[in-house]
């Protein structure tokens, strides 16, 4: 992981963009990269998982609801606004070490909501800017974290929710502008078996790609390509 105010100044950051270009958008613009989705759907979206956050660093249990926010869409800017506030002060308030209900592994601590509401904010941010025409770049060090993310508690959680099979075999991820791999395996302890297939690119297209945001176009691909479109199915929820 990288360091804690890293995490903070992403989500302070990007969820002021977000708000900003929540409230200049037409509400009902549709968000291409979240099939469904309009303008309103996603702020209203962000806002909730940051306030579902608040609640889990304050009482350490998962709430069984999220707050779906105030009726009229042209109030929905002001209070993701607020919430991004709210979960940062939060965050700055709480124990990093502390137990809390995670959605990873061993050990459950506090500080894994830093990583994961930073990527959160900053991918949800990419959809909205994408969907308005101009998406964009994020520091190479914070993608190759965000790859890290899925190949240590997305792929492993997704199989054992049943919601995809295993990997038949394992898939690296080079990225060229960090110099760093990542290998892609059901268990992430389990690095063995021989690799199938090597997607490289700039850790930011590998991200994306990852989670399903764009396709494979204009990274290079080695090795098995069927082996790596089902590794891409349902590796994100």
């Amino acid at each position: 992981m990288l360091p804690l105010d890293r995490y903070e100044s992403r989500i302070a950051a990007d969820a002021v963009r977000v708000a900003a270009a929540a409230q200049e958008a037409d509400h009902d613009l549709p968000v291409p990269t979240c099939p469904g989705w309009t303008v309103s759907d996603l702020t209203r979206h962000l806002g909730g998982v940051h306030r579902w956050a608040i609640q889990i660093l304050r009482t350490g249990s998962a709430p069984s609801t999220r707050d779906p926010g105030p009726d009229d869409a042209d109030d929905l800017p002001g209070w993701l606004a607020d919430g991004a506030t709210q979960l940062l002060s939060t965050l700055r308030s709480t124990d990093p070490q502390s137990s809390v209900w995670t959605f990873g592994r061993d050990p459950h601590r506090a500080r894994f909501w830093w990583r994961r509401q930073a990527h959160e904010t900053s991918m949800h941010l990419w959809d909205l800017l994408a969907a308005a025409g101009g998406a964009p770049e994020v520091e190479p060090d914070f993608a190759a974290d965000g790859v890290l993310e899925v190949a240590e508690v997305f792929l492993p959680r997704q199989v054992e929710l049943g919601r995809r099979e295993p990997l038949a075999a394992p898939v690296d991820c080079v990225l060229t502008d960090t110099g760093t791999s990542v290998r892609l395996t059901s268990r992430p302890a389990d690095h063995s078996g021989a690799v199938a297939t090597t997607l490289r690119g700039p850790a930011h297209a590998v991200l994306l790609a990852l989670w399903g945001r764009t396709g494979t176009t204009g990274l290079e691909v080695d090795g098995d390509a069927a082996t790596l479109a089902a590794a891409l199915r349902t590796i994100t929820p």
